[in-house]
């Protein structure tokens, strides 16, 4: 159900059967809230609107309404007005001049919102120009009006921004303080993308080699803003690096251990599905909701500026109980040996590899988790390409065997 006041729409959604664990509110197709059955949107003019309310319940059964709104034109009486003033490159503005019950102030730039405060706002531009300027007020009962103005900002002052800059492998490190004026803002820029406002000296890693266009935008307190841009060019990196990880599984728990990474390695970034979970270094784990497949990637960046990226696919199952047994999973891009073990009970497990003629050449002992787990064994680099038999020795109380082709 639904009432109006001026141009709130005030929406009940407690109507609605089933054991509801959502609602989503939309407008003419746009989502506004999601807080519960009850909502209220307040509309900018008059008009007819599309009101969409969409309820799941916990046992997910989803269900649509949807409903046309008409919002008549208030009658009231309501006008717009600010006055301003300048300082520097800040517009300071007053909107108290406004007649009517203001219950609600906009303020824009150039057709851009950057405000709704309260009577009083103000904005700082980037250089001098002409801007215009509205307001947009609402009233209690509806009422809405909008004055403009067009405010002519002058050049400010003598300021000349200006920058240094050293690289430290794919570390930019910037000093500004060659830059002339009073300056009272540091606005360093990379490709565009503002990075920091810290100061005259800043720095920042990049990924990759490339050339990258630094930008430092200096504003005084007098408010004369000046930008000083560079191109600067960053080279692949000498040294020898690697990224690598092996894991093992707990469940729905995914143990990461990245340590068999080669070179200096100062940083340490893990990815999940592309997206970032841990910077906290070589050993990380991350809990994932469902069954199913996963791909790992670890960044890797050295003192000297070598990066490197390891991914692997993880298979993520679901326990359902049984007993002890284990399947030797395809091997990761290494060539490690990587094995699916389910197991009922908790304890530990021993791992042994047999070459065709009997000979014991690997034998590893390990923490046993109850349900599905997934262990990854290094491999790659102690066993010749041939056929190999895995025995695995389950809380010394019963024993798996499987075959294995390890291939070049």
């Amino acid at each position: 159900t639904y009432s109006l006041d001026g141009f709130t729409i005030n929406l009940d959604g407690s109507c609605s059967t089933g054991d509801v664990a959502h609602w989503a509110w939309y407008i003419n197709g746009d989502f506004f809230s999601d807080d519960g059955p009850e909502a209220h949107h307040t509309v900018i003019e008059a008009g007819t609107y599309v009101i969409c309310l969409i309820t799941t319940t916990a046992s997910g059964c989803i269900d649509t309404v949807c409903e046309e709104i008409h919002v008549e034109q208030q009658q009231g009486d309501c006008e717009a007005c600010f006055t301003y003033s300048l300082d520097g490159f800040t517009i300071n503005l007053d909107g108290s001049c406004s007649t009517g019950d203001v219950a609600h102030w906009a303020w824009y730039i150039n057709g851009d919102f950057f405000s709704d405060d309260g009577p009083e706002a103000h904005h700082t531009v980037i250089e001098a120009g002409t801007y215009v300027i509205c307001l947009i007020t609402t009233t209690a009962s509806g009422c809405i009006d909008t004055v403009c103005e067009e405010i002519h900002v002058e050049q400010q002052g003598d300021c000349e921004a200006c920058f240094t800059y050293s690289l430290d492998g794919f570390t930019i490190n910037l000093d500004g303080s060659c830059s002339t004026g009073d300056v009272a803002h540091w606005a360093w820029y990379i490709n565009g993308d503002f990075f920091s406002d810290d100061g005259p000296e800043s720095h920042h890693t990049v990924t990759e080699a490339g050339t990258f266009v630094i930008c430092l935008i200096t504003t005084t307190a007098s408010g004369c803003i000046d930008t000083a841009c560079e191109e600067i060019h960053i080279e692949q990196q000498q040294g020898d690096c690697e990224a690598c990880f092996s894991y093992w599984l707990d469940n729905f728990t995914i143990h990461l251990d990245g340590s068999c990474s080669a070179g200096d390695v100062t940083h340490w970034s893990w990815y999940i599905n592309g997206d970032f979970f841990s910077d906290a270094g070589p050993d990380t784990h991350h809990e994932v909701n469902d069954a199913g497949e996963y791909e790992i990637c670890l960044i890797i960046e050295t003192g000297g500026g070598c990066i490197d990226t390891f991914c692997d696919h993880i298979t993520v199952e679901d326990f359902q109980g049984g007993d002890y047994d284990f399947k030797v999973m395809p091997p990761n891009p290494d060539g490690n040996l990587v094995f699916q073990i389910t197991s009922p009970s908790q304890g530990f497990f021993t791992l042994s590899v047999y070459d065709i003629m009997g000979r014991r050449v690997l034998e590893q002992k390990n923490d046993l988790p109850t349900g599905i787990s997934q262990f990854t064994v290094l491999t790659g680099k102690q066993l010749p390409p041939e056929c190999y038999f895995v025995t695995i020795n389950f809380n010394g109380e019963s024993t798996r065997t499987n075959k294995v082709m390890m291939l070049k």
